[in-house]
């Protein structure tokens, strides 16, 4: 006859998340974050991650409405939501590039040289001034 306690529950096995775990890691969140803040468009942005566009413009748009609704539209680098944290790193790296890209074209307008090789799928444009 087998004895058993009856004053401990049974144990269970932890249960884990339905479907895979995301790709949205600490690393690929720095990647993004990296590829955006030097001006890439959010397609080369996710290329670069190794992640689709649609995954990243998902994260995003998660990471917007927890900002809005649960930060009171706060941008949170440490949030804990890892969309929440992704959306406000990328969206300072962005507006990082837009000013650095201001003062660019500011310089251009005073006189200073500018030159600069765009690269895109159809083609490299040069673009000089001097």
């Amino acid at each position: 006859m087998t004895h058993t306690n009856s004053t401990q529950p049974a144990r269970r096995k932890p249960r884990r998340q339905p479907g895979r775990p995301t790709l949205l890691t600490p690393a690929v969140t720095d990647l993004l974050t990296r590829a955006t803040a030097v001006g890439l468009p959010m397609k080369q942005a996710a290329d670069a991650a190794g992640v689709g566009r649609s995954s990243f413009l998902r994260w995003m748009r998660v990471g917007e409405d927890v900002v809005e609704e649960k930060q009171g539209g706060r941008l949170d680098v440490d949030s804990p939501d890892p969309c929440a944290a992704l959306y406000a790193r990328v969206t300072r790296a962005r507006a990082a590039a837009a000013v650095r890209a201001t003062g660019s074209i500011e310089e251009a307008a005073r006189g200073a040289v500018v030159s600069a090789l765009f690269s895109y799928s159809y083609g490299q444009v040069a673009c000089s001034t001097e």
